[in-house]
């Protein structure tokens, strides 16, 4: 190769290259084969320059663009049967030489010489350049067909970008639709850590309209590092972090805001430095499954404990008596009458007076004490660190209680009870317990009603 000959390639290359690094964004197959080729089809003086894709669904070739000379006599067949041969035959070499029968149609199309390079994209045959020249019958040369091949090689890469790119836009269009529609809250956070790798703070590196919402009025809704929490918050979730970091697993809690809203907060490992927060506000639900619990738990007329949950806290009491070693009594009450009173003046006034006798039995119970409903009209007073003597006071108070009710109040039923006391022994099962406060107030009902009986008389 002479000097001459290698300076002017050298130039083309340089051109070639300088065009393909300034390509636009957002260009278009067209666009940067028109630029490239333009140079191909101005210093390899070809009659024509003519830029195919291969359409791969329907089988079929479609011409984007040429350029031509006002040399050539014929007009540009497209596109040229001698293409359609190629792909058929033999579609990824470089053709120069042809068959017999594809020169005559050449020939009759004023055509003398052509050469043919295939573009691959992602090593897939995406298209094909075709140089014509219309004027001599020319030899091409391994220089010219060398500038062709790097030229549809040079295509072939900035067309596979162009489909990366769309490819990642498409892919960061899904994930933004995604990201922007879940029902769920998520946050991306880039961990920061110090120089002996202990982690500092960090970093929100996206966040969706849900967990905005969520943590609304905190230093995360803001986009802020921990820097900007409270002393509280920068603690809870540095601890979160933490833990996810420390395990590499996904880690979840519930926490508590300021606010008062109850967050379901699980954390993702999504790399060596990124954890995701995946989050849902369970405010509304926790709050259904405390009033489940409380309905579950309180005697819905009185309002104080059903026989259920007293039995269970009954149960505890003797725990803690045992291992504390200290004394733990029971009062066992009946309401006197209620059957009477349903039967004269029928059951609303009946669920009236079990509604002022629990009045009553709670005005004159300790703080300490814990009152149920056994069920009916027979209630149970727990009272802890409490020996006989003591339970024996605060039945005074609510007989005592119950007199003055009656002496101030005009219902036409009177408020009367029956009571049975009981210390915990430390042997007996919980049923023993309860039955021995049960059997005392039994006697004492038996003496009411002889009483009852002999002033009716």
């Amino acid at each position: 190769m002479d000097n001459n000959t290698f300076y002017k390639q050298d130039k083309i290359l340089h051109r070639i290259l300088y065009t393909a690094n300034m390509t636009r964004k957002g260009s278009t197959p067209a666009d940067i084969s028109s630029d490239l080729l333009k140079i191909l089809f101005e210093e390899m003086k070809a009659t024509r320059v003519i830029f195919y894709q291969i359409l791969q669904k329907k089988q079929s070739i479609k011409k984007l663009f040429s350029f031509e000379t006002d040399k050539s006599p014929y007009p540009e067949q497209s596109p040229s049967i001698w293409i359609k041969k190629t792909l058929k035959d033999e579609p990824y070499k470089v053709i120069d030489d042809f068959s017999e029968e594809i020169r005559i149609t050449m020939t009759e199309s004023g055509i003398k010489s052509v050469l043919i390079v295939p573009v691959y994209r992602s090593n897939t045959l995406w298209g094909f350049i075709e140089l014509q020249d219309c004027i001599e019958n020319r030899v091409w040369t391994e220089q010219e067909k060398g500038m062709v091949i790097i030229t549809a090689s040079v295509i072939g890469n900035i067309l596979n970008m162009i489909s990366m790119e769309k490819k990642v836009k498409e892919s960061e269009r899904k994930y933004r639709k995604l990201f922007s529609n879940m029902t769920q809250g998520v946050i991306i956070l880039k961990l920061i850590h110090d120089s002996e790798k202990n982690l500092k703070d960090f970093s929100i590196q996206d966040i969706n309209s849900v967990a905005k919402k969520t943590f609304k009025n905190t230093a995360l809704a803001k986009n802020k590092g921990c820097d900007f929490f409270t002393p509280e918050e920068k603690k809870l979730f540095l601890e979160i972090l933490k833990n996810a970091e420390k395990t590499k697993k996904t880690f979840k809690t519930e926490i508590t805001l300021q606010s008062q809203r109850v967050i379901d907060l699980v954390a993702y490992m999504i790399s060596k430095n990124q954890i995701a927060f995946v989050t849902q506000d369970i405010t509304a639900k926790k709050k259904l499954e405390e009033e489940l619990k409380t309905y579950a738990s309180i005697d819905e007329l009185t309002g104080i404990f059903n026989r259920r949950v007293g039995i269970s806290l009954l149960e505890k009491e003797i725990m803690q008596s045992q291992r504390r070693n200290s004394p733990l009594s029971i009062i066992y009450i009946d309401i006197n009458g209620l059957k009477n009173t349903n039967d004269r003046f029928g059951h609303s006034i009946g669920d009236e007076l079990i509604t002022n006798a629990t009045k009553i039995i709670k005005k004159c119970a300790r703080k300490s004490d814990i009152i149920f409903r056994m069920g009916g009209d027979e209630f149970l007073i727990i009272l802890p660190d409490c020996k006989a003597e003591k339970a024996e006071v605060v039945w005074k108070r609510i007989r005592n209680e119950c007199d003055q009710f009656n002496k101030n109040s005009d219902t036409p039923y009177k408020i009367s009870m029956s009571h049975g006391t009981a210390t915990y022994s430390g042997e007996q099962t919980i049923d023993e317990f309860v039955n021995q406060a049960d059997s005392q107030m039994y006697k004492e009902k038996i003496l009411y009603k002889k009483e009852t009986e002999k002033s009716s008389v």
